[in-house]
């Protein structure tokens, strides 16, 4: 297994700089990174209704279909916590 790195970055661009390069530009240093540093690929999420899948779409960027997210939040985390301190809730 390669060792891998994580990066959780929240981007989001202005209307003002879309259609400018810059987000082009960008995503071409993160992939030169990427293969300087030996990834193999990079992952990121973007929400279904975020306007810039089709941007990344344009980039060649396909999104995963055999991926599900899952979130653990709200009573789902506390009952599951609650084993690990050996509550039975």
């Amino acid at each position: 297994m390669r060792d891998s790195h994580r990066q959780w970055t929240p981007s989001r661009t202005s209307a003002s700089a879309r259609g400018l390069g810059i987000g082009r530009a960008l995503m071409a240093r993160l992939a030169g990174i990427a293969l300087e540093r030996g990834w193999g690929r990079i992952d990121f999420a973007a929400l279904d209704w975020n306007p810039a899948r089709r941007f990344y779409h344009r980039l060649g960027i396909a999104p995963l279909t055999e991926w599900v997210p899952y979130r653990a939040e709200g009573e789902a985390l506390r009952r599951l916590a609650a084993e690990d301190r050996g509550d039975r809730a």
